[in-house]
C-alpha cells in the first residue's frame, strides 16, 4: 500500500465516522416546549429520544387542550388559537434554547 492510498482510506475512514455522529446526533434527544402567549417565558414540557415522538406528543397535548380553539400544525409542532390568546407546543433539540 502507497502513502497516498493510506492517506485517502484514513481520510475516508475518518470523514466516515464524522458523518456518522453527526447524523446521531441529529435523532439525539428532542424537547418539547410550552409556548405561551407574548409576554411569557416558555417552558420546557417533556423530553423525547426522537423528534417524532416529540410531535406526536405535541399533537395529543395540543388536541387535548384545544377545547373551543384553532389547532394548527407549524413546522416546529402545533398551536393552538382562540378568540383573543394562542399557545404553541413546539420541538426543539435539546441543544437549542428557543427562549435566548
Amino acid at each position: 500500500m502507497t502513502s497516498q492510498s493510506f492517506v485517502r482510506r484514513t481520510g475516508l475512514t475518518l470523514l466516515t465516522v464524522l458523518l456518522l455522529t453527526g447524523s446521531a446526533s441529529a435523532e439525539s434527544a428532542w424537547v418539547l416546549w410550552v409556548n405561551p402567549p407574548p409576554n411569557h417565558n416558555p417552558g420546557r414540557a417533556s423530553a423525547h429520544d426522537s423528534r417524532a415522538e416529540c410531535l406526536k406528543e405535541a399533537k395529543e397535548v395540543a388536541a387535548f387542550n384545544k377545547l373551543n380553539g384553532r389547532l394548527v400544525e407549524t413546522g416546529k409542532g402545533w398551536e393552538i388559537f382562540w378568540e383573543k390568546s394562542w399557545v404553541g407546543y413546539e420541538c426543539w433539540p435539546d441543544t437549542v434554547d428557543p427562549r435566548k
